[in-house]
């Protein structure tokens, strides 16, 4: 199949394919070269695209088809974006809103291509072949809206932040290194998944793998907050010891307190989120009172959130569920051979 008009037509009218030609082996992009110093290109063997500022285009190549298509799961919005496939990599084009990392990247296994052509389209005469996985178009997404893994994730969170909050380390007018409280605060806030809720006056953090949020003593977050300044002395070379203390740790925590602030949503809110989420229409199946009472109450705690009471729970989840899906609580619905109340023609998602 001859991929070449489809190519033309997905790139119309921000860019058009040019001549591919071989990269240095220092450069990132002879990675799509086979890894091979000796990789050249035959002239017109290859066509690419630009990415960068003048096409607005981005390019985010994951090293195995497997970790393409966990990318593009986690990512539905990106089921008409154009997808090539080049060599084993799989390469997914972006029209980002946000503005564009200044230079290409690699993270772990995954190269971020922000400067010069990227392969779309090979003749057999090319060192490596280029395929259309998924047809569509370079797709124009936020890209804070996008899930990320790993520290992919962390680059992105760190781009978006410095455009909204200045570089990670800044200088004062005596040319004094200094760490950003509003940069590292909304940072943390973000990698970490922290967040500070105003009725209780604790900060909550995600569980790792289980969405569930728990309560993170003071001593913890300052913990997280120190060894996030650490990897920044790493990162980003020497910096004077005020900026590692106890005050800058305190300011930033402050500042956490104040972008990360949550609060609980209303009984009516929380029931009507759950119902639209977990319970779906589903012919001859059952859910019993007590299943969907539990889900719930796993469900607040994935927010963090306190547990209801059974009486809440049961009386919230029959008014919520006539409403939004219009059935009626049951009393036959049999669990063990004996009737119990529950709801007919529904079932809980995963």
């Amino acid at each position: 199949m001859n991929d070449l008009p489809l190519l033309i037509s997905a790139f119309q009218p921000e860019a058009e394919l040019v001549p591919y030609h071989s990269k240095p082996p220092g450069s990132i992009m002879a990675r799509v070269q086979n890894d091979q110093a000796d990789s050249v290109v035959p002239e017109g063997s290859a066509l690419g695209v630009e990415c960068g500022p003048q096409t607005g285009l981005l390019v985010l190549v994951f090293a195995s088809e497997e970790a393409g298509k966990r990318f593009l799961s986690n990512n539905p919005d990106l089921s008409q974006a154009l997808v090539i496939r080049v060599e084993d990599r799989i390469a997914v084009w972006l029209k980002p809103e946000n503005r564009l990392p200044p230079q290409s990247l690699k993270i772990e296994d995954t190269l971020v291509i922000t400067e010069s052509v990227f392969p779309v389209f090979t003749t057999p005469q090319a060192p490596f072949q280029c395929s259309v996985y998924q047809s569509g178009r370079p797709t124009r997404v936020d890209l804070g809206r996008l899930t990320f893994e790993g520290r992919l994730r962390e680059m992105v969170c760190g781009w978006l932040i410095q455009q909204r909050h200045g570089a990670p380390i800044t200088t004062d007018k005596r040319s004094r290194r200094r760490v950003n409280v509003a940069y590292w605060a909304a940072f943390i806030k973000e990698v970490l998944d922290i967040r500070f809720h105003l009725t209780r006056g604790v900060f909550l953090g995600l569980v790792p793998g289980r969405q569930e949020r728990i309560v993170l003593e003071r001593e913890k977050v300052f913990e997280l907050i120190g060894s996030a300044l650490e990897q920044a002395r790493r990162t980003f070379g020497e910096l004077p010891a005020g900026e590692l203390a106890v005050c800058r740790i305190q300011q930033i925590m402050r500042r956490m307190r104040e972008i990360g602030a949550i609060t609980d949503p209303s009984e009516d809110e929380i029931a009507s989120q759950f119902v639209r989420t977990k319970l779906r229409p589903s012919p001859g199946t059952t859910v019993s009172a007590n299943e969907a009472a539990v889900e719930l109450q796993k469900f607040l705690a994935s927010r963090g959130l306190p547990p209801w009471s059974k009486r809440v729970a049961h009386r919230e989840l029959k008014r919520t569920i006539g409403q939004l899906l219009g059935v009626r609580q049951s009393g036959d619905v049999k669990r063990a051979g004996k009737a119990k109340r529950g709801y007919r023609g529904l079932s809980l998602s995963e």
